[in-house]
């Protein structure tokens, strides 16, 4: 009888140990796949960036010559509508002086 109790007790722990080994196996191997997804994705986009390089310079040099257009086109226009409200003054002014 004491050797049935025994050789049961022993089935079980080394079933725990297994049971064990394998839970942790599986969550070294989990945390290996959540480390890696960072890792890789950083990696990927490194490597993106370093291979187009020469593309995103020539965006940011096009980007900030489009901003500049832009912004000098705007002064343009504000200057024009100065210019424009200047000249109507103007003119009401030399119309008021010359019946």
């Amino acid at each position: 009888m004491n050797t049935i109790i025994l050789y049961a007790l022993g089935i079980a722990s080394l079933v725990v140990l297994v049971s064990g080994t394998l839970f942790m196996v599986v969550l070294i191997i989990y945390g290996i796949q959540k480390i890696w997804a960072k890792v890789s994705a950083c990696a990927k986009n490194t490597r993106e960036y370093m291979e187009h390089r020469q593309d995103y310079i020539l965006y940011k040099r096009d980007y900030i010559y489009w901003e500049e257009s832009k912004r000098a086109k705007a002064d343009r226009c504000h200057r024009c509508e100065y210019r424009k409200k200047f000249m109507e003054a103007e003119e009401r002014a030399d119309g008021e002086n010359h019946p």
